[in-house]
């Protein structure tokens, strides 16, 4: 990232540690090449199952860690985190309680989103109406 300058910025001189959670590889390796320090979550799918990195799709970049939740909640709580990245509502309902900019990623469409909840009958509205209170504040890249 040699001469990577943002108005009177340099990006080199800019050393964050942000967490973010493990559900797209190729995403995430490439959210990796910024340089930045990646702590990504290996969350658990349902009980008793966890999300693990999948080195079929990609190697582990250098700049990762893998952490579980346990591990990023002891690490919220110490304030260790510059920025925390969402890949999803379930990982912005986890972050809810923490006080740390948040930027939340749609990799999906609503209605895939919605076809993907558990109670698929709610209608694209109702499910913007329950989430609202979740994005305040938030970032939103779509």
């Amino acid at each position: 990232m040699e001469g990577c300058e943002v108005g009177h910025i340099n990006m080199n001189a800019i050393k964050l540690n942000i967490l973010t959670f493990n559900w797209h590889e190729p995403y995430l390796c490439l959210l990796a090449k910024l340089g930045y320090k990646l702590h990504v979550v290996e969350p658990e799918i349902v009980p008793g199952h966890i999300r693990h990195w999948d080195e079929n799709m990609r190697s582990v970049p250098a700049n990762v860690q893998l952490v579980s939740l346990e591990q990023a909640q002891e690490k919220l709580e110490e304030g260790a985190f510059d920025l925390a990245i969402a890949q999803n509502i379930k990982d912005l309902i986890w972050l809810r309680d923490y006080d740390i900019p948040k930027i939340i990623v749609f990799h999906n469409r609503l209605s895939t989103e919605i076809g993907l909840a558990k109670n698929n009958t709610v209608t694209a509205e109702e499910y913007r109406e329950k989430i609202q209170f979740l994005l305040k504040g938030v970032h939103k890249v779509f």
